[in-house]
């Protein structure tokens, strides 16, 4: 049995641990991998495994995959290797996409991913350099408004992929400390001089990915900021539900009177594409409060309201500002 789903895709591989140290040493690197890997927490890593020097990840949210990027590499760039018996430093190339992949199950569990888009992640991680994080573009879109003073990105263009793949338009990712210092030759001027934005056609695939990924970021939201509100006073009764992957319940109950209630689904149909909101609970999705569709300048992807909703901006919106206006209307019932 299978399921799709967007998903934040890595692959990573340990460079330099198969040669310069002994078994023992080898074997307590790959030991370290494992215990990466075993120690993420369900709820946000999908799908995990590792062999020997190599580790591939898929999570719910890119935001989370990135995260965990930024981990492994800093434990590799912050270790003394020499100090461990090797003569060189061990570093680790790793690789990111965003897109809808295959969801193998057996027993109820994920026991595997699959889908073209596994195969073009595993294509990027070969051709990082060492100590080094590329993403694909989509990944890029999905996460650059929630990282920003934390992590940045650096365009390198069009990129040849491992075993001439394809090419693919990728950026390195950088934490806040770094300095966007070019790895390779990258085509274009040396020096600063202003540049145009170029518009780009964005796909279906791609408008898909933003919004199965903007609903994640929604839903996630919601769950943390009700544990949240539950917890400021104990008058309040705050009940989630799950009903499908794709519809979210919230209720609260004011000393076991029902309050405020929401309910955010996500719909794919050609017809009423997008993520709906409506303060009524039923089982019938055939109508709602506000409703959020892709929406692009030509230059990125974001989120637009259809303004029923007071609260609602007519503004362009990242998954974080449509989460927090969507929570707004169901606080607001409570005021």
């Amino acid at each position: 049995m299978s399921s799709t789903q967007v998903s934040g895709i890595l692959f990573a591989d340990v460079v330099g641990s198969s040669s310069g140290g002994d078994d023992q040493q080898i074997v307590e690197v790959q030991s370290y991998l494992q215990e990466f890997v075993d120690n993420l927490p369900e709820d946000t890593c999908l799908y995990r495994n590792t062999w020997g020097d190599g580790v591939v990840l898929a999570c719910a949210d890119p935001n989370d995959s990135l995260e965990y990027a930024l981990k492994l590499r800093a434990w590799f760039k912050n270790k003394n290797w020499r100090r461990f018996g090797f003569s060189q430093p061990l570093e680790v190339r790793i690789g990111l996409h965003a897109e809808r992949v295959h969801l193998e199950r057996k027993a109820g569990k994920i026991s595997g991913v699959a889908g073209k888009h596994i195969v073009l992640a595993a294509r990027i991680e070969p051709i990082v350099p060492p100590g080094k994080i590329y993403c694909t573009e989509t990944f890029y879109l999905l996460v650059k408004d929630e990282v920003q003073g934390f992590t940045k990105f650096r365009d390198l263009g069009n990129q040849q992929l491992a075993k001439s793949f394809a090419t693919s338009r990728l950026y390195e990712v950088l934490d806040q400390k770094e300095d966007a210092v070019p790895t390779a030759p990258v085509a274009g001027p040396a020096f600063g001089v202003t540049l145009p934005k170029v518009r780009k056609d964005f796909t279906d695939s791609e408008k898909d990915a933003f919004l199965e990924a903007g609903y994640q970021h929604i839903r996630d939201y919601f769950l943390k900021a009700s544990k949240v509100l539950q917890e400021s006073d104990k008058d309040l009764e705050v009940k989630t539900k799950l009903p499908s992957d794709t519809k979210l319940t919230v209720e609260v109950f004011v000393k076991g009177k029902s309050r405020a209630r929401c309910q955010i689904w996500l719909s794919r149909a050609m017809y009423g594409k997008g993520i709906h909101y409506s303060q009524t609970i039923s089982e019938a999705d055939n109508s709602y409060n506000e409703s959020l569709s892709v929406d692009s300048d030509g230059y990125t992807l974001s989120f637009r309201g259809t303004g029923m909703l007071t609260f609602m901006s007519s503004k362009p919106l990242t998954s974080q500002e449509a989460a927090e206006v969507y929570w707004q209307g169901l606080i607001k019932q409570l005021q």
